[in-house]
């Protein structure tokens, strides 16, 4: 178990350092395939935590800069 667990967390290291949407495709099969019977995909449970963390900060950032800018733009 404790093999399992190592391998476990060196994929979830891996994935992370995938770009965005590369770990999205990687989420979407892993997601895909744990409903199927009789197939056990290792747990990115952790991954896919800091990669939605990571996806809504980028983002908020991203919307905060269009506000700074549709701001600027305004009073030109």
């Amino acid at each position: 178990e404790d093999l399992c667990e190592f391998i476990e967390g060196s994929m979830v290291s891996l994935v992370l350092t995938l770009p965005s949407n590369d770990q999205a495709e990687v989420f979407g099969e892993w997601m895909r395939g744990i409903g199927l019977e009789g197939v056990k995909f290792p747990d990115l449970s952790e991954a896919f935590e800091v990669w939605c963390y990571r996806s809504k900060s980028a983002k908020r950032r991203l919307l905060e800069r269009c506000d700074r800018l549709a701001i600027e733009n305004l009073s030109l």
